[in-house]
């Protein structure tokens, strides 16, 4: 069994184990807003979000890597709402004196959203949206995108590949008192023919808990992607990252900070340092 497999069992067992745990505790008079930082935003309300998140290599070539991701998104009393998504990418490198620089548009994102209440405690999510082809290489060579989104941002590998692909997730979320936790599970389906793995189909596996303590929530969190394709050497045709994270909520702002590293093959090469602002609608 693979590292990548033994971390997600690992994670849905951790998952599971707290869905049980919430359900059968007694509900504080208080409840926890369930807001994770790398989680899908399938179970997240009427928001604007922005995120800058910095990884940096700590190998033997300094570099950096940028990719900024604003997210818009509004719901219905009914739960019915629609977000759209835009990230870009930039990288710096120094080696040895010879600095160069890069800059990319990734795929706009457009979808529709469905919440529901199903009992007090839980809440069901569904996503069904489009990653459109407006990503644009400038002087990064066309692996370096999705190779900076799968250290980054894994799961949303299909706004860093070139072409057309159709995101369908669902998401439930449990929270009782001041714990919550989440689950995401999720499909990538390019549009058209596979030329190379990077066109194969993207499945993708986020789980996250947290714990809200009055305007103050931390979050421990771990994205995992695969692509479904034909067995091949890509280099990572699995990744996953987890990090950590604080949110500080005041009336309808929420600043937060992310610690997150990847766990497959570049582990302990990049630490990415994530800062946000959420804007609640």
């Amino acid at each position: 069994m693979s590292r990548s497999a033994v971390v997600l069992a690992l994670a849905t067992f951790t998952f599971t184990f707290t869905t049980l745990s919430l359900a059968r505790a007694e509900a504080p008079a208080a409840e926890a807003r369930p807001a994770f930082t790398m989680m899908d935003n399938t179970g997240d309300g009427s928001e604007v979000d922005l995120a800058f998140p910095i990884a940096v290599g700590v190998g033997s070539t300094p570099h950096q890597t940028y990719r900024p991701r604003l997210l818009v998104q509004d719901l219905t009393a009914g739960g019915f709402g629609g977000y759209a998504a835009l990230q870009g990418t930039a990288v710096s490198t120094d080696d040895g004196g010879d600095r160069d620089h890069g800059y990319s548009i990734g795929n706009l994102e457009l979808g529709g959203l469905y919440q529901l209440a199903a009992t007090p405690w839980l809440d069901l999510a569904a996503r069904v949206g489009v990653a459109l082809p407006t990503m644009t290489h400038g002087d990064i060579p066309r692996i370096w995108v999705p190779f900076a989104t799968s250290i980054m941002r894994p799961a949303d590998e299909a706004t860093g590949i070139p072409g057309t692909r159709f995101r369908f997730a669902i998401s439930p979320t449990v929270h009782r008192g001041i714990a919550f936790a989440r689950i995401d599970l999720g499909v990538d389906v390019p549009v058209a023919g596979q030329e190379t793995q990077l066109d194969d189909t993207l499945g993708h596996a986020n789980v996250g808990v947290g714990v809200a303590l009055g305007a103050f929530t931390t979050t421990a969190e771990l994205e995992f992607v695969d692509l479904l394709g034909s067995p091949g050497d890509f280099a990572f045709r699995t990744s996953s990252t987890a990090g950590v994270a604080a949110r500080y909520t005041r009336g309808r702002w929420s600043p937060y900070l992310l610690v997150s590293s990847p766990l497959e093959t570049f582990r302990g090469d990049y630490v990415t340092l994530t800062a946000g602002l959420t804007a609640m609608l």
